[in-house]
């Protein structure tokens, strides 16, 4: 239904700032299949951090423009045509894990962050919903990663195996993120306990979807991101 040569994804809970649409658009006029923005943290604390660190790292600010692995695909634009020409698969690769970014990469296309272009994302902050919210997302991850590496029983084994390994791997990609951003280290201290705590919670998530599928982790998902009473947990420290 849109009309516009680019297609922005927003959430109801990332305010853009006054510079966003224009810095967007700019970065548009180049060759970039996708272009996302840097996201900062709304609503500092604790719990938010750690929400906003596991879930964001790559993308938290001061962050430099630049081709990329990956965006949040919650928070980015894309060229209409793009998009048209994926057709009758975009509904499902717009889903959670949907792999639209994959798509584009497969295709040929470049990801780029646009520094100029940037969002306040406000986070969980209350540790009972944070802990479900990662269980789920892992387990969604999980679900995804298995099913689209066609992994077999054998193999999804031996990552459960892991389990122990889980969050300390992603652990070391939360600190390489944090050592990128001198000005956040000081966090570290504070919020290590938390993060350990959540990572383990996505840890147990991800083996339950290797060996389960995803089961209902999407629904639960989407009712994290959609239910008045969740979205009432952000702000709070």
């Amino acid at each position: 239904m849109a009309t516009a040569p680019v297609v922005a994804v927003g959430e109801d809970h990332s305010y853009p700032r006054p510079n966003w649409a224009e810095a967007l658009l700019r970065a548009h006029q180049q060759r970039w299949g996708a272009v996302g923005p840097v996201l900062w943290n709304a609503n500092p604390g604790l719990i938010s951090w750690s929400n906003f660190l596991i879930a964001y790292g790559p993308w938290i600010g001061p962050a430099a423009s630049g081709v990329i692995r990956n965006l949040s695909e919650h928070n980015s634009s894309y060229k209409r045509a793009l998009l048209q020409e994926l057709d009758g698969d975009l509904d499902k690769l717009l889903e959670r894990q949907g792999g639209l970014h994959r798509a584009l990469q497969s295709r040929g296309h470049q990801l780029y962050l646009a520094d100029e272009a940037e969002t306040d994302h406000f986070n969980f902050s209350t540790l009972g919903v944070s802990l479900a919210l990662r269980f789920h997302a892992g387990r969604a991850f999980g679900a995804e990663r298995a099913r689209a590496n066609r992994w077999s029983l054998g193999r999804r084994l031996i990552y459960t195996a892991g389990v122990g390994l889980i969050p300390w791997m992603r652990l070391l990609h939360v600190l390489k993120e944090v050592k990128r951003m001198p000005r956040r280290c000081g966090l570290m201290p504070r919020i290590l306990p938390v993060l350990i705590l959540l990572l383990s919670a996505a840890a147990v998530g991800e083996i339950t979807g290797y060996l389960f599928g995803a089961g209902l982790a999407k629904q639960a998902l989407d009712r994290f991101e959609f239910s008045g009473a969740n979205l009432a947990n952000r702000g709070r420290r």
